[in-house]
């Protein structure tokens, strides 16, 4: 992995806060916090103020949710851990991830960590059949998979 800084996560506030306290939390936002709203403890959006506003695809001016610059597709592959490297590349199938392909290779926590942290970050999503990735999650697949498919004959893996 490259010379990043580490992540930095950012606070979260829950449904009830935004119908309890509204005014609270966007006085945060006012003063330039970057808020995580989570339902029954899953992240559902980010509120943050229009000066910060997370773009998608990659655009080089803005942050992902741990604040890192978003930049090319080959670079947001440098944030990714191995195993994050090796669920987008070798643990999908039919656009899910399959994390049972690389029990062996991972401790399964580990797995699931890396599935929760690419939740957050916007690369997969959970859905009634699994984790399925993101429009944003395939792209990284495809800058992942790019190299390895020229040596397998293989387009998008």
């Amino acid at each position: 992995m490259s010379d990043m800084p580490e992540p930095r996560a950012f606070p979260v506030v829950t449904t009830s806060d935004l119908s309890r306290r509204p005014r609270r939390v966007l006085d945060r936002i006012a003063k330039g916090e970057r808020l995580i709203v989570a339902c029954h403890g899953r992240p559902l959006a980010t509120l943050q103020p229009l000066d910060g506003v997370v773009w998608q695809p990659f655009t080089s001016s803005v942050h992902d949710i741990y604040g890192w610059p978003v930049t090319g597709a080959s670079d947001e592959c440098e944030k990714l851990s191995e195993a994050q490297r090796a669920l987008l590349s070798d643990g999908v199938r039919g656009g899910r991830l399959v994390p049972a392909r690389l029990h062996g290779s991972f401790e399964f926590v580990d797995l699931i960590q890396s599935i929760e942290n690419m939740a957050i970050r916007g690369l997969v999503r959970r859905t009634h059949r699994g984790w399925e990735l993101t429009a944003r999650g395939m792209a990284l697949r495809e800058t992942l998979t790019a190299g390895s498919s020229d040596r397998v004959g293989l387009v998008g893996g």
